[in-house]
């Protein structure tokens, strides 16, 4: 699930951390976090990073919302669905 992981970071403007380096050198990080979202804490910072966007309503569409309640099964799945189609989601709109 990394390579996931990694690939909606970039796709976010998000720094990946290599293990090697001890400073990051898009963020000045010293403490490199990646994160994992396809955990619980994961799925909710993506879903408010992609709030953030300007093109989350159509992102929300994409995804299958209607009157506002965002699909349930993508929030609550635990093998990465959500990360998967916001991947696919920002690969098209790239």
């Amino acid at each position: 699930m990394s390579d996931i992981n990694r690939e909606l970071a970039e796709l976010l403007g998000l720094c990946w951390h290599e293990p090697i380096p001890d400073i990051c050198c898009k963020c000045g990080s010293r403490e490199p976090f990646n994160p994992d979202f396809t955990t619980d804490p994961g799925k909710i910072e993506l879903l408010r990073l992609m709030m953030k966007r300007d093109d989350w309503p159509k992102f929300a569409h994409y995804v299958g919302t209607h009157n506002g309640a965002f699909p349930l099964d993508l929030i609550t799945d635990t093998t990465g669905r959500l990360a998967q189609a916001a991947v696919e989601w920002l690969r098209k709109e790239r």
